[in-house]
Order: C-alpha cells, then structure tokens, then sequence
C-alpha cells in the first residue's frame, strides 16, 4: 500500500511513499514505529503484524536511514481510513515484478501507477529490494 501526500504540504508535497516516520521516544522497535506511523497517517483496520524487517535505507535527500519495516494483515482486505492532512491518496498494489521498473537519466529506479503516477526516490528503491527479495522467497501464503 502507497500513500500520495497533499500537494498543499511545505515537505515532500505530492510524494508517493509508504506510510512512516521519524521514531518516536516511546517506539522501541522499527515496527513499533511503523506501526504507530500508519494508525496516525491511515488508520488500518484489523489485525496487523510486523512479518519483516528490512536493511536500513540512506534517504539521499535528507540522509536519514529509513528501516523499512513488513506488515500483514491477518484479517483480509483491510479498511483504511487516512488522515486528510498527511495523505491525499491511498492505493494498494501487489509487490512488483522485476520487470516492473524502468531506471531514470541516472540509474535510480522507477515505477509508473496508474492511480498515483510516477514512484521514484526511496520509495522506489524500497519497492526494487522487495521485488529483488521475492523471486528468492518461497511464499507460504
């Protein structure tokens, strides 16, 4: 699931993105971040779980280390209900295939949706290490 943000806010308007930020004091984990990150910026229905956790990624622009972090929800389709000052879309789309992704002028992957546009920057390499991650994994669901 991708989120597009306003186009009204001062940082990062109209980025698709996963939902997340910075790590709050009280979160002790990656997931207990990303998880207090989506219930403020989509609220999920259901019952989520952290299922991985990924290598940390250098966000080239403001040079945090992002720790992607896996979630399933182990109750179906999910409900969403976002947050209209942090996301202006939401759309949810399977895990892209390799062939999926073109490069840009220098090198950085990219992945055109329909519903959003154009998935570039961290969200993209984020999205390329999954793809390069499933063709090695032998899903059980």
């Amino acid at each position: 699931m991708l989120t597009r943000r306003p186009f009204t806010l001062r940082r990062h308007p109209g980025q698709i993105a996963f939902p997340g930020g910075a790590r709050d004091p009280e979160d002790r984990t990656p997931a207990d971040t990303a998880s207090r990150e989506a219930a403020e910026e989509v609220s999920p229905s259901g019952d989520w779980r952290p299922v991985a956790v990924m290598s940390p990624v250098r966000a080239i622009t403001s040079s945090f280390n992002v720790v992607p972090v896996v979630f399933v929800s182990l109750d179906g389709e999910p409900v969403f209900a976002p947050s209209p000052q942090e996301v202006d879309a939401i759309e949810k789309i399977p895990l892209p295939k390799l062939g999926d992704f073109s490069f840009d002028e220098m090198g950085g992957p990219e992945l055109i949706l329909c519903g959003l546009g154009r998935v570039f920057g961290l969200t993209a390499r984020v999205l390329l290490a999954l793809a390069l991650k499933s063709e090695e994994i032998r899903w059980l669901f």
